[in-house]
């Protein structure tokens, strides 16, 4: 059991002194070439010799381009998501190096402190939309009879299309967190293209959605107060 331990701790040890090995170059855009340097100042040649991609490792054996002040450079375009290790040689420095860049839709990175407060605020939008539902079917309302006719009117009707609203709104905000989340992270580009293209759809259909909603919540309060005052005129039976 012991030696299990040992074991791991070495594993640990080994891993964490390899990682540290490797220089993060942050992070790129899909298709977009960016500019891979090194800087060397008594070297007389940096060769590139292969570049891990998501899909495999690329044989490149390439001299690095060299530039002003030890500076070597080398022009590369992803094509995939994913990280990309670039390993290399020279006869200067350390002889040999190890760094690595991510590669996302969108060229942004996603660290912890965004992952959490996206994932709360998804939630939390989440919530209030579940809790919307729930109470919709529990707000005031007119009471009608067994025929369908209205026998008494409440003024806190106007809450009903309110919530219809509400829901709206929070659907195309979740809509929109999930669309950027897919967009910038996913690895499969397409899904985000989808889920932010069904937002556009949504948006767009907004000069049409709230305009209608606005003449109805209107027409709705007008035939309310009209509704109120027939009753208590003593009318009933208004349908």
């Amino acid at each position: 059991m012991k030696l299990n331990y040992l074991l791991v701790i070495v594993l640990v040890f080994s891993f964490t002194l390899v990682s540290s090995q490797l220089a993060d170059l942050g992070t790129t855009k899909l298709d977009n070439e960016f500019t891979f340097s090194q800087f060397c100042d008594d070297a007389t040649y940096i060769t590139l010799s292969s570049i891990k991609t998501p899909s495999g490792i690329v044989n490149v054996n390439t001299n690095m381009t060299a530039t002003n002040s030890g500076e070597y450079t080398y022009n590369y375009t992803p094509t995939e998501i994913g990280r990309y290790d670039f390993r290399g040689i020279s006869d200067g420095c350390e002889n040999t190096f190890s760094t690595y860049i991510m590669v996302t839709y969108t060229g942004l990175s996603l660290e912890m402190p965004q992952t959490v407060m996206y994932i709360v605020i998804l939630f939390f939008l989440i919530g209030i939309l579940g809790y919307i539902i729930y109470i919709y079917p529990r707000l005031p309302q007119n009471a009608v009879n067994d025929d369908g006719y209205v026998i008494n009117a409440t003024q806190l009707a106007y809450l009903r299309p309110i919530a219809l609203g509400v829901m709206w709104i929070l659907i195309l905000s979740i809509t929109y967190i999930v669309a950027n989340i897919a967009v910038a992270y996913i690895q499969a580009g397409f899904l985000g293209n989808f889920i932010f293209g069904i937002w556009m759809i949504m948006m767009t259909a907004n000069f049409l959605i709230i305009p209608l909603w606005i003449i109805y919540m209107i027409n709705d309060a007008f035939k309310q107060a009209k509704l109120k005052e027939f009753l208590e005129r003593g009318g009933n039976d208004f349908q």
